[in-house]
């Protein structure tokens, strides 16, 4: 049986209590704070779903489903339209010469957004809002102290700082080039990494959401790169990384180990940490590779030639680790002056008696498996 977020169903009760209970227009009023609605698929059984950014320009609202490179398709304008009866619904209708659908917002709870097409099918959507902000961002260093004096809030919830570092990366290009060094925060860390040519940047922001016990500490991970006559941004960076084993409490690390360009083309060369919070399930670290072409960043396909079967376009290196030691170390190396990438070779399901690692070199275009050689020699 699939797991449904518990989160999303406290929404959904929420929606339903509430219905016809207003005599004001609380959608109204909370759409008018609203630049854009970022929503990202829930479902993993409906791969066609993109995530969808529902955003207002001129006045007039559209929609644009962002592929996994970043870079968004046509945009579809739609027909804002309110219900009467529910204060806290919008309807987003497209605007279409054929067939059009629509997306359902509700307010109430957590929020939710809704996509249902011309012939009666729905989807449903994980939903962030980007509202006005009441800082200023074309100066970085000031929106970032006018960031942090929203600090602490009351429950010691540090979601509004994540929300606002989000708009201000988002909104100014900008933040590529910025060192956005924030000073040490209880409840909150935003971590960079930055590529050393200075065109590929991966931010995680964790805080803390509240909740029982220690609470809950999800992270955002946002991405930034220079196309040449823009800056993309990346919203949710490596999304489906958090559904790869079904985890109840999922989380996600990317480290930048390093980059290498041949030929004209530069890759950066990603360590993605994915794991459960509580239950003992495997931990999975991918190995990849980026490129910034095609309008957008694109993971490269056929990049680790085992020699044993078809070229990988990444390796996922998967092992038990209750204890979670390893979530801090990364485990894949890259040995710039030789061109070296280099794989833990795993004897069992955990890390016990790592004492191997398997050499990748670099040659025409792909790393190329060349045997195995004791962790030893690049101590």
């Amino acid at each position: 049986m699939k797991k449904i977020p518990i989160f999303l169903c406290v929404s959904i009760l929420l929606m339903f209590f509430s219905c016809g209970r207003k005599s004001d227009n609380y959608a109204s009023r909370q759409l008018e704070e609203i630049l854009s609605i970022y929503g990202s698929p829930w479902d993993n059984d409906s791969p066609n779903f993109l995530p969808v950014e529902i955003f207002r320009k001129d006045d007039t609202w559209y929609a644009h489903y962002i592929t996994k490179t970043g870079k968004p398709l046509a945009d579809t304008p739609l027909a804002l339209r309110y219900d009467d009866q529910d204060t806290d619904i919008v309807y987003f209708d497209e605007v279409s010469e054929g067939q059009a659908g629509c997306y359902t917002l509700y307010f109430r709870g957590y929020g939710c957004l809704v996509y249902t097409s011309s012939k009666g099918d729905s989807f449903s959507f994980y939903t962030s809002f980007y509202n006005k902000a009441d800082f200023d961002i074309d100066n970085i260093d000031e929106a970032l102290q006018n960031i942090l004096k929203k600090h602490p809030a009351e429950d010691h919830c540090t979601q509004d700082i994540a929300d606002n570092i989000r708009y201000l990366i988002k909104y100014n290009p900008a933040t590529l080039k910025h060192p956005m060094q924030l000073p040490e925060i209880d409840d909150f860390r935003l971590t960079i990494q930055t590529s050393a040519d200075g065109k590929f940047r991966v931010y995680s922001a964790k805080y803390y959401y509240g909740g029982c016990g220690h609470g809950n500490w999800p992270e955002h991970i946002m991405a930034q790169c220079d196309m040449g006559d823009a800056v993309l941004f990346i919203d949710d960076f490596s999304r489906d990384d958090y559904i790869c084993e079904s985890y109840n409490f999922p989380h996600v690390e990317i480290d930048l180990l390093g980059q290498i360009s041949d030929k004209g083309k530069t890759l950066y060369i990603t360590e993605t940490t994915a794991y459960d919070e509580y239950d003992d399930t495997p931990v999975h670290k991918f190995l990849r590779a980026y490129a910034i072409e095609n309008g957008g960043l694109v993971q490269e396909n056929s990049v680790f030639n085992t020699n044993k079967k078809a070229p990988l376009d990444e390796i996922d290196l998967k092992y038990i680790d209750n204890e979670r030691n390893s979530l801090d170390t990364i485990l894949f190396r890259y040995i710039p002056d030789s061109k070296k990438m280099l794989v833990p070779l795993l004897k069992s399901d955990t890390l016990k008696g790592f004492t191997q690692y398997l050499v990748y070199q670099w040659n025409n275009g792909c790393f190329i498996y060349i045997g195995s050689e004791p962790v030893s020699n690049y101590k």
